[in-house]
């Protein structure tokens, strides 16, 4: 781009930049407020090219951002699954009791429960609304993740296993179909590749994780782990919406 007073080509810079022009002329949005504030936080110090105006503007950059950002819950949320099928018969056999028996049947009927609430969800999804859907869900895998932890008498976490079952059956489904609406359709096929990628790492890692800590601790712990890991994913999934609703582009 030349202008009388400005030289900006692929080769040379030379004169005034007139940096708000070159944001009109070439349609892209400049880097402030709340954007650079999202830069800053997932940067750290890596951020200073940003604070420094060396780069200055974007076109879809805060989609990038929501593109990384929505790996965070399928990173929770797959760990939290796949943890509380991994852990519940421990949980239950070496801390609670449970003769193996009555504890693998519980932990089958959570395994079937869950298979067919995604097979139910899966051929409604269509002719409903997901999102009442998706926070009835997390919600109901709170509540669930409560009764287990809780454990008054054993028929209690046996039922909030199998509300967990019930619950987790929509979320990652309606996760990634509605993908699209937070990141657009430009951007929804790298997105979907991260919460995939995201999901995998937390399926590894928070199991991990968990075991690791009723070890050094007790086994009890299990049970704590699971609901706050519920917790963690509700509370991203609300923390998210809240920022897809204050930034709509």
């Amino acid at each position: 781009m030349a202008s009388d007073s400005f030289t900006v080509t692929p080769w040379e810079v030379s004169g005034r930049v007139d940096y708000d022009r070159l944001i009109r002329e070439f349609g892209t949005q400049a880097i402030t407020g709340r954007l650079a504030e999202r830069l800053e936080r997932l940067l750290g110090d890596a951020a200073y090219l940003v604070r420094r105006r060396v780069f200055f503007s974007h076109r879809d950059l805060d989609l990038v951002l929501k593109d990384h950002e929505t790996g965070r819950g399928f990173f929770l949320y797959t760990g939290t699954e796949i943890s509380t099928a991994q852990w519940s018969f421990t949980l239950f056999t070496l801390a609670r009791g449970v003769p193996e028996l009555t504890a693998s049947t519980w932990i089958g009927i959570y395994w079937g429960i869950f298979t067919l609430g995604r097979i139910f969800f899966g051929l409604i999804a269509n002719r409903v609304r997901l999102d009442p859907i998706l926070r009835l869900a997390l919600v109901l895998a709170a509540l669930g993740a409560a009764l287990l932890w809780w454990n008054p008498a054993n028929w209690v976490s046996f039922g909030g296993l199998v509300v967990m079952g019930l619950a987790f059956a929509p979320i990652f489904p309606i996760l990634i179909a509605t993908t699209v609406n937070r990141v657009g359709h430009a951007h929804s096929s790298n997105a979907i590749g991260f919460q995939i990628a995201a999901a995998g790492l937390g399926g590894a890692v928070l199991t991990g994780l968990i075991g690791v800590f009723a070890s050094a601790t007790t086994l009890e712990n299990i049970g704590l782990s699971i609901l706050l890991l519920v917790g963690l994913t509700l509370a991203t999934y609300v923390w998210l919406a809240r920022t897809a609703s204050s930034n709509p582009h």
